[in-house]
């Protein structure tokens, strides 16, 4: 008869190979867009009314679109981030849009007050974002270039990515001539 500890080894093994299926249900685990693909379609209202298109934005300036949702913690700590990203960047053109999905309104307005976020926010109330875009998982963040292709693919990025995020956005700007 096995040990306790080959018994727990072997219930951490099953666990690894099952928690992906478990912990990510197959709609949310699909084919997300990959760099250099396009785009999908992105067409929401933020929380203050006012529509978002990606491809008028685009028209602007370099689109950082971030999939995040109040429920999950990795979000919650990288949405700062984006905020910061957001002061930082859009000044000089770039667009930021924070979707939050599978989320209550409510719940995403409390904790925009509370974190007083650079970025436009919207929900993605009716899941038309959600299922465009295929997201395997949340956070997931993509850099949208001029041509309404996939530049750069971020998921939960640290502070310590800034660098790298940066030079992707600088060379999207570069696209536009800034």
């Amino acid at each position: 008869m096995p040990g306790p500890s080959r018994l727990r080894t072997a219930a951490l093994a099953a666990l690894t190979v099952l928690a992906p299926a478990l912990l990510c249900p197959a709609p949310l685990c699909a084919a997300q867009p990959k760099k250099g693909q396009n785009a999908p379609a992105l067409e929401l209202k933020d929380l203050n009314g006012r529509s978002f298109s990606l491809k008028e934005e685009l028209k602007k300036g370099p689109v950082f679109v971030s999939f995040w949702a109040t429920w999950c913690q990795p979000c919650r700590e990288e949405f700062p981030l984006v905020s910061r990203l957001a002061r930082e960047w859009q000044p000089k053109g770039v667009r930021f849009i924070s979707v939050a999905i599978q989320d209550r309104e409510d719940a995403v307005r409390r904790f925009v007050r509370d974190q007083k976020p650079s970025q436009r926010v919207a929900v993605d109330q009716n899941r038309k974002a959600y299922n465009a875009w295929d997201l395997d998982a949340v956070p997931a963040s993509f850099l949208v270039g001029r041509d309404g292709r996939i530049a750069a693919f971020y998921d939960l990025f640290e502070a310590k990515d800034l660098p790298a995020i940066a030079a992707d956005i600088r060379r999207a700007l570069g696209a536009y001539g800034r």
